[in-house]
């Protein structure tokens, strides 16, 4: 190999990283911001409140069938 073809790396370069916003007070200011250009309708969903999801109560598996066949649910429809 011939030393003069043998390119170098090149050097690292610093990045700057004072222009990035890194605490999360910042950042909820922008949120904020951004909401307010929305003509206040960012504002009105976190007003508007959750409500909590429904779930069924889960059937087991020994017991009876809801189709109301006598049968328990594994040997009916847990198939």
């Amino acid at each position: 190999q011939d030393p003069r073809n043998v390119r170098q790396a090149a050097p690292e370069r610093k990045t700057d990283y004072s222009k990035y916003r890194t605490r999360k007070d910042e950042m909820a200011g922008v949120l904020n911001q951004n909401q307010e250009g929305n003509g206040g309708r960012g504002a009105k969903q976190q007003e508007r409140k959750l409500e909590p999801v429904r779930v069924e109560k889960k059937i087991g598996r020994n017991e009876p069938c809801p189709c109301g066949s006598g049968k328990k649910y594994k040997y009916c429809h847990g198939r």
